[in-house]
């Protein structure tokens, strides 16, 4: 028995600033691999057409490893999640959506990593009960479908609250207020 509102679901990134990296820095390797690329073959001044053709496909390879590690290793940096009337929708590129009910999800945990001093916040939705320790690495658990990571921010807690079962919505308080705890800590 999801939220009240039928038919109704919403999407969220499981980390946008990730996720935001990783595409702007995707773009501007594709882009600088294929200008060095097309240099080495002779295009936009380069060397004389035909001397580097060998590094040009190289550079041109480089250039596209973002994708390719993409396409070959889902659920690891960054995904969507949609949560609807049917359960918890996850995808991510290249990749088929994979539906699981929200009974898949039992537990939801609050968990944080820190890096250079700064703690990213997340909940994380788990079809097992994570370790203390696990939760203060939350960086080394990897997004698979029984475990979704979700970075933390006051609008994903909101808009969680509105989707989920009332079961998973006390999970979700708990695991906010640990969040909000680990803040003040910190702080």
């Amino acid at each position: 028995m999801p939220s009240k509102q039928k038919g109704k679901s919403i999407t969220i990134w499981s980390d946008e600033i990730i996720t935001i990296e990783f595409f702007l820095l995707t773009a501007i390797e594709v882009y600088l691999g294929f200008w060095a690329g097309m240099r080495c073959f002779g295009y936009f001044g380069g060397f004389p057409a035909g001397k580097n053709i060998y590094l040009g496909i190289v550079f041109i390879i480089f250039g596209h490893t973002n994708l390719i590690v993409l396409y070959f290793t889902p659920f690891r940096a960054f995904y969507w999640i949609t949560l609807s009337d049917e359960g918890v929708v996850a995808w991510t590129l290249f990749h088929q959506k994979r539906v699981r009910p929200y009974s898949a999800y039992p537990y939801i945990h609050g968990a944080y990593y820190s890096i250079f001093g700064v703690k990213r916040r997340f909940f994380i939705l788990s079809d097992r009960q994570i370790s203390t320790e696990d939760r203060k690495q939350a960086n080394f658990l990897g997004g698979t479908m029984e475990v979704l990571k979700i970075r933390y921010s006051e609008r994903n807690y909101q808009r969680m609250m509105k989707m989920l079962p009332k079961r998973q919505k006390s999970q979700l308080k708990i695991a906010h207020d640990t969040i909000l705890a680990i803040e003040e800590c910190a702080g």
